[in-house]
């Protein structure tokens, strides 16, 4: 295994603040750092209607609406700590998730892109 510095992209993590905790002390550890936390601001509305969009083309069993709304409250009740963690930090950048996919896909593409810089 090869660990190539700054070049690591988390995408779901940490989904709490002992997660948040134990990276931080990882990193440290291994003398890396964290460039970048971003958050994608999506309304629950938002989320119901991109997921039965989804639902008529991938046809996953676990596109409802019931499970789409406990996963959404579940994740927004144990991120405020995290995203409040990061803020602290100044290394939170939230991207308006309610823009249409391919705009958010292009904003952050060039996020990451400024940080090759």
């Amino acid at each position: 295994m090869f660990l190539y510095k700054n070049r690591l992209i988390f995408d779901g993590y940490p989904r709490n603040l002992n997660q948040a905790t134990n990276l931080g002390n990882l990193l440290i550890k291994y003398n890396q750092k964290i460039d970048m936390v971003l958050k994608l601001s999506v309304s629950l509305e938002t989320i119901k209607k991109r997921i039965s969009e989804r639902k008529t083309l991938e046809k996953r069993a676990d596109d409802n609406e019931n499970i789409a709304i406990k996963r959404y409250e579940m994740y927004e009740k144990n991120i405020k700590p995290v995203i409040e963690f990061y803020k602290q930090s100044n290394l939170l950048t939230v991207v308006n998730g309610e823009k249409p996919i391919s705009e958010i896909n292009d904003e952050i593409s060039g996020i990451i892109e400024g940080l090759k810089g």
